[in-house]
């Protein structure tokens, strides 16, 4: 049991670490593309590189893990992840922006770690409840880094531009390492399946999982609330800068307390809740809290004291979609499927996360902030319909 533990507290530090690394960099990629212009379109392609080349590369990754079990291809990933921090900080030093994409895309290729963190657990935890449980947690530690590695990244770069880069490469390279000491394989020789080369195709699994009817009404949802929730999270620093004036420091407490209350959802509400709701009421109830928190955002008067409590609410329970969702994936797929649906999932996750902050962003400067926060909230409701059941069927 306690071998156990250790296992899945080194797997939730490596969703950590791994958004620690992500995050750190956000405060200095526009002084790391300034010498190249640093405007709108370039921090906007220099973010969807990364997604797309993730969206390749995830359900491959999923795949490879239920060939070979979780534990290389989790320990491949961190280690390309701290080449391409290295590779980002060389190409910052030589000023030169083809490497500074390439080292980017090797990151989004080597993005597969919570897909594969959310295999580890989906092997080791039979009972469906704890599973979705530890999702949830999983989902916690992937906030948590999030909400501080903005911060320490500010703090860093007040030292110098790129000691935040080197930082990630080192946190990777720690990760890696810990994972080779402490992380056992969860997936048993003998339930690995071979998996055909040209099944690596991500199109083609992802083509493949969208027409299972289990999956097909859930993995719509999902991609509609990570198309909407993108959008949000890449716009919502420009809507407070330009409804109320703010300045970076005050939108970060705004961020932080968004963090802080979607890593409590996640790691501890979530778990409470679900014996009560099971995870399609979860996710029903969290995708329909957002709508209410797009929306009340939309009415946030001047001087913009409402934002902390709008933002919380939003986050809250945008906290349980994730793993209410996952734990909803897990349930309907044997265990030799579980690498390469969750992967396949986050691949059309990143997707949404590509597509969706680019329409969005249109809907924005076309009709203003308001028209963006209805379409938000009307987005969330569509996803609700598809998780509502069309006939008399129980939530599960």
């Amino acid at each position: 049991m306690a071998r156990q533990r250790l296992a899945f507290f080194s797997v939730a530090l490596n969703v950590f670490m791994d958004a620690l690394g992500v995050t750190l960099l956000l405060p200095i990629l526009p002084e790391l593309l300034r010498p190249f212009g640093s405007n709108a379109f370039l921090l906007g392609a220099f973010a969807s590189v990364y997604t797309l080349a993730q969206f390749i590369s995830t359900p491959v990754l999923g795949s490879l893990s239920d060939r070979f079990g979780r534990r290389p291809p989790l320990i491949l990933t961190l280690v390309f992840t701290g080449l391409a921090y290295v590779l980002l900080a060389v190409g910052s030093l030589v000023e030169n922006l083809p490497l500074l994409f390439a080292a980017r895309i090797l990151a989004g290729l080597a993005g597969g770690v919570f897909a594969i963190a959310q295999a580890y657990i989906a092997d080791r935890e039979s009972d469906p409840l704890k599973r979705s449980t530890q999702f949830g947690w999983i989902g916690a530690a992937f906030g948590l880094g999030f909400l501080f590695g903005p911060a320490l990244g500010g703090l860093l770069s007040g030292i110098n531009l790129r000691l935040p880069i080197w930082f990630a490469a080192i946190l990777a390279f720690i990760n890696a390492a810990l994972t080779v000491f402490t992380v056992v394989e969860s997936l048993p020789p003998e339930r690995r399946r071979i998996v055909p080369w040209q099944d690596l195709n991500p199109l083609k699994q992802l083509w493949a999982v969208s027409r299972n009817p289990k999956l097909r009404r859930s993995l719509a949802s999902a991609f509609i609330y990570n198309f909407a929730f993108a959008g949000f999270t890449s716009l919502f620093v420009l809507f407070v800068q330009n409804r109320f004036g703010w300045t970076p420091l005050q939108v970060a407490g705004v961020l932080i307390a968004g963090g802080f209350t979607s890593a409590l959802g996640q790691g501890l509400i979530f778990g409470r809740l679900l014996p009560y709701f099971q995870e399609k009421g979860l996710a029903l109830i969290g995708l329909g809290g957002m709508a209410v928190g797009y929306l009340w955002l939309a009415q946030v008067p001047t001087p913009g004291s409402q934002l902390y409590p709008a933002q919380i609410l939003t986050a809250l329970f945008g906290g349980f979609v994730i793993p209410a969702l996952s734990g909803l994936f897990s349930r309907r797929v044997t265990a030799e499927e579980q690498g390469q649906v969750l992967g396949s999932v986050q691949g059309w996750q990143s997707l949404a996360q590509v597509i969706g902050p680019l329409i969005l962003g249109v809907v924005y400067d076309r009709g203003g902030a308001d028209p963006f926060f209805w379409s938000l909230a009307a987005l969330n409701a569509i996803a609700v319909l598809l998780l509502l059941p069309r006939s008399r069927q129980p939530l599960e």
